[in-house]
C-alpha cells in the first residue's frame, strides 16, 4: 500500500520478517518476526518506525531525535548515540547528490558509520559530506566516533527531507525505515548528504 505524508511518498512493507539473529564485535543486530515480536511483549517494530518517521521529519537532527528515543525507551544508560565509522568504505556521490551539494566529486568525502546506543545498532547511515565547508575542529572530529549530527551542531543545521521510504527494492528483513536528506548550514550553504538506514533495533527497550 502506498500513501503521501508530508509531501513524501511512503511505502509500506507487506511482508513479515524472518526469524534470525546477528552479532558482531560490541553491536548488536536483530532480525525477528513480527510473531515473535509479540510472543516476546515487544511493539510491532513497523508501527515503531512509523512513530520515528514523524520525529524525525519533524527535527532538524537525526541524531537528537535517535538519542531522545534511547533515552524515552530505556534502550541504554547513558542514552548516548555513538558512531561506528567504517572506515574502509568507500561509496562515490553520484551525479544528483553533487548537485544537490553544489560541489564537484574531489570537493566531498564518505563516511560510513552504524550509529548505536548502548549494544544496540539503531541506524546506519551514508554520508557525503564537503570537507571544506566546517571548521578544522569538525573535521577532526570526524575522525573519532562523534555522529556527524553533533559534530556540525554549532552551524545550526537544517534538513530537506528527499524521501523517506518503509520499503524499497533489496530492502533487508531487519531495515524498518530510510530517509535521504540534504543537510545545509543556517546560512543556506549545503553541508552533507545522507541516507540513514533505521534498523529493527529501535524497538529495543520498553515503552
Amino acid at each position: 500500500m502506498r500513501r503521501a505524508a508530508a509531501g513524501l511518498l511512503l511505502t509500506l512493507p507487506a511482508a513479515a520478517c524472518s526469524t534470525a539473529g546477528a552479532q558482531d564485535g560490541n553491536a548488536v543486530a536483530y532480525v525477528v518476526s513480527d510473531g515473535d515480536l509479540a510472543a516476546m511483549g515487544v511493539n510491532r517494530p513497523h508501527n515503531l518506525a512509523a512513530a520515528l518517521n514523524e520525529m524525525l521529519l519533524a527535527d532538524p537532527s537525526a541524531t537528537a531525535v535517535l538519542e531522545r528515543w534511547c533515552a524515552e525507551r530505556y534502550i541504554a544508560d547513558p542514552p548516548v548515540v555513538v558512531a561506528e565509522v567504517d572506515r574502509a568504505a568507500r561509496k562515490p556521490a553520484d551525479a544528483a547528490t553533487l548537485a544537490r551539494l553544489r560541489a564537484g566529486a574531489d570537493q566531498v568525502a564518505y563516511r560510513r558509520v552504524r550509529l548505536r546506543c548502548g549494544a544496540t545498532v539503531l541506524s546506519i547511515a551514508d554520508n557525503w559530506y564537503v570537507p571544506d565547508r566546517l571548521t578544522p575542529a569538525m573535521r577532526a572530529a570526524l575522525a573519532g566516533d562523534t555522529p556527524f549530527g553533533k559534530v556540525i551542531r554549532p552551524l545550526d543545521p537544517h534538513r530537506a527531507n528527499l524521501a523517506a521510504e518503509f520499503d524499497w527494492p533489496g530492502r533487508a528483513p531487519s531495515e524498518l525505515l530510510r530517509h535521504r536528506a540534504l543537510v545545509s548550514a543556517a546560512d543556506g550553504n549545503p553541508l552533507a548528504e545522507v541516507v540513514e538506514t533505521y534498523q529493527i533495533g529501535i524497538s529495543a527497550g520498553e515503552d
